[in-house]
């Protein structure tokens, strides 16, 4: 059993929280996802977003001399921040949001045939946080480790998989780099060793993909509600102009909204894992764990 599956040891592995509805079908806000409570702590205040609404989530440019530095303070204050200049393209991206949406648009029956099971980590479902709350979330998601990014799309696409196997080794391969990058920069900022390349490739790598349909009334549902991964950091990017990941600050007793960079150098957010909550809403995103 993996790290992730290991978060899930204390708790029952309901198939019916790993199966997704069929959204396609759906006219109405169904009771299972009424009501999912994405502010269930006194601390955090949803209509208090004026008091951060000037305070932006640091940036991090990785060709900055000074990026050392700005990560350890960033890492130590927000526990989140915005990369620039990290050599993944945006025409990587692009390709990985096109298989992304062609993933996803694909008819429930083909999707449930990629159907995570209880106990294992990748394939098609909600994500597996889904099972601390008591409503379900209006998400549904596929996640990939190691080679199953081969194995999966031949069930898909049987006369056709290459190209998402193709876009997805590139993709794994670039953020696998970054992670590393990062990892190095976290470990030097904080005086920590940097541990010997056999060691960095025992860690584990997931690439969780995120949709969230079409929503017949928005205010009764959630994307994803409030958490910390449970891995060292992620790594994530939100799709094309979309808005929704909110992080939540204790200074400000509010939640922060991040919305992409709007600049031709395209970004991606890291959160460390420590003391920031996040949220997504409404975006469409992929992301990595380290």
């Amino acid at each position: 059993m993996s790290l992730l599956s290991n978060a899930d040891k204390d708790h029952l592995m309901q198939q019916r929280l790993i199966v997704p509805i069929d959204f396609s079908s759906i006219q109405r806000v169904p009771e299972s996802h009424i009501g999912a409570q994405c502010f269930d702590d006194s601390k955090i205040n949803p209509d208090n977003e004026k008091s951060g609404a000037s305070i932006s989530i640091p940036i991090i440019d990785l060709e900055d001399p000074k990026a050392l530095g700005l990560i350890f303070n960033v890492c130590e204050t927000w526990g989140m921040f915005q990369v620039i200049n990290h050599g993944v393209s945006k025409e990587l991206l692009d390709q990985v949001e096109f298989q992304t949406k062609k993933l996803f648009n694909l008819p429930f029956e083909k999707k449930m045939k990629v159907l995570r099971a209880p106990g294992e980590d990748t394939g098609y479902g909600y994500p597996r946080l889904a099972l601390f709350f008591s409503k379900q979330m209006w998400n549904e998601g596929f996640t990939i480790m190691g080679n199953s990014y081969h194995h999966h799309p031949k069930k898909l696409w049987p006369n056709s998989f290459e190209s998402f196997c193709e876009v997805i080794f590139e993709y794994q391969t670039k953020m696998n780099d970054l992670g590393d990058k990062l990892k190095s920069l976290i470990f030097k900022s904080l005086n920590i060793p940097t541990p010997e390349e056999a060691t960095l490739k025992d860690h584990n790598y997931a690439i969780h993909l995120n949709s969230y349909p079409p929503c017949p009334d928005s205010s009764q549902t959630m994307g994803i509600g409030p958490h910390t991964d449970t891995l060292l950091f992620t790594i994530l990017h939100q799709s094309g102009n979309a808005s929704g990941l909110q992080v939540y600050k204790d200074e400000f007793g509010s939640l922060l909204q991040k919305t992409p960079i709007e600049s031709p150098v395209n970004d991606l957010t890291s959160r460390f894992k420590g003391d920031s909550t996040a949220t997504d809403t409404i975006a469409s995103n992929f992301r990595s764990h380290l």
